[in-house]
């Protein structure tokens, strides 16, 4: 017994949502009305407009207004309550055939390009729109895990710090030699850190760097 939300989705329609009350050993019918929902697609090109192929289009409700695009920026998108995605083809182009009702954030990632977000995109149910978008390259970090152990794979965190709980902004895994990359960062101070074999975060920082332009031939040395 009690109170359950149920949701309705599919492809091309907006998502409806209604509260039931079920007690034991009942049955309830519920009818649900289904209108067609909006249609938004473009294209992601970098700063030469050529396309981007493999970016992710993330929509989700609108944020704090309060918060600026760097402070959304720098929040992992993985703390996105996220409505609906896609990702971008061979020519850059992308298409979300169910863009909810009301004004919505969305943000563009790509592992080798800047995070970019688009606030407050309305699309009419029933109605089409266009938005095309253009990433910025971003600075890089290169280096190689150094392991005493002679296993250099590593699965690791770039955190960005110099703020109140720096937020993860890039993962990666270093190779079988140890050579790893971050690409599409902004300037500032980060803290590169390993996770061996997927498990708990070291207590201690293994590495921090300024970077105010591509970094290379970064060591990280781990047990």
């Amino acid at each position: 017994a009690g109170r359950y939300r149920i949701t309705l989705r599919a492809a091309g329609y907006a998502s409806t949502e209604t509260r039931v009350d079920l007690e034991p050993g009942t049955r309830v019918e519920k009818p649900f009305a289904l209108g067609r929902a909006g249609l938004l697609e473009g294209r992601v090109v970098d700063e030469n407009g050529q396309p981007v192929s493999g970016a992710t289009i993330l929509v989700a409700q609108p944020a704090d207004p309060d918060l600026s695009d760097e402070e959304l920026l720098r929040r992992s998108w993985q703390a996105m309550v996220t409505q609906e995605r896609a990702t971008t083809d061979a020519d850059g182009s992308y298409r979300l055939e169910s863009f909810p009702e009301g004004p919505r954030d969305i943000r563009i990632t790509h592992d080798d390009y800047r995070p970019h977000l688009e606030r407050g995109v309305e699309v009419a149910l029933g109605a089409a729109a266009q938005l095309d978008i253009t990433l910025r390259t971003g600075l890089s970090i290169r280096g190689h895990v150094r392991s005493a152990s002679g296993d250099h794979s590593r699965f690791l965190m770039c955190r960005g710090i110099g703020e109140e709980n720096g937020q993860v902004v890039k993962t990666a895994f270093a190779d079988e030699d140890g050579s790893f990359r971050f690409a599409g960062l902004e300037e500032g101070r980060y803290r590169i850190s390993s996770v061996e074999g997927g498990g708990n975060l070291s207590s201690t920082p293994k590495l921090e760097l300024d970077v105010t332009e591509d970094v290379d031939s970064v060591e990280l040395n781990v047990e």
